[in-house]
């Protein structure tokens, strides 16, 4: 059984992100050759680690508001509750349009598509993201996630290059191609997030 299918243990799920984040290119290397389903690294995988900042930043918010420059404020209790929620339902839906974005580009950049290994890219490449989410918890730190973008990116870069069959000279095209991709449906769903979340609040008020 693959570590990452229902019914691992947690400790398997630990020593995936150890290994990402630390040996990327072994863990990569056991990550091609693992027999996987979506469903299965959904599950097991990726909303454990999707909600280590939705939780995070949703008790920051709760805990120590919002400000700068000596103003600040807490957002109301319903405002952070429907943020996370849709925070959290967000990144699942970029999780799940990442794998579609990764296999339809493949063929562009000499690799081979394939929905399940496109799916591996997609759940694991954004560990150090997710991790590193947890410094959301003080809002005064939320920019570190920064540092977790940055080596989520290396990952997606690797991940393309082993298991998408990208060549090395294209490998880093195709993750600049993924990326920009990514990165415009993200805007669209940060606007989509914002009008929900606005109505909401104003509707609870």
């Amino acid at each position: 059984m693959s570590i990452i299918e229902p019914g691992s243990a947690s400790a398997g799920l630990i020593a995936r992100v150890r290994g990402l984040l630390t040996r990327p290119d072994e863990t990569w290397e056991v990550i091609a050759d693992e027999p996987a389903t979506e469903g299965g690294l959904f599950r097991s995988y990726v909303i454990p680690l999707v909600a280590i900042p939705a939780v995070a930043s949703s008790v920051g918010l709760m805990v120590f508001g919002v400000g700068g420059f000596g103003v600040s404020f807490r957002p109301s209790p319903l405002w952070v509750v429907l943020s996370g929620v849709l925070g959290l339902a967000l990144s699942l839906l970029m999780v799940w349009l990442s794998a579609r974005v990764i296999n339809a580009l493949a063929p562009n950049f000499g690799g081979a598509p394939d929905s399940v290994r496109a799916a591996k890219v997609a759940a694991y490449s954004p560990t150090a993201y997710w991790v590193l989410g947890i410094v959301t918890l003080f809002p005064m730190l939320a920019v570190l996630a920064v540092l977790g973008a940055i080596w989520s990116l290396f990952l997606l870069h690797k991940g393309l290059g082993r298991l998408m069959g990208a060549p090395p000279e294209r490998a880093l095209p195709y993750t600049a191609a993924v990326a920009v991709v990514l990165f415009i449906l993200g805007l669209l769903a940060g606007v989509v997030a914002g009008a929900v979340t606005s109505t909401g609040v104003m509707s609870g008020a």
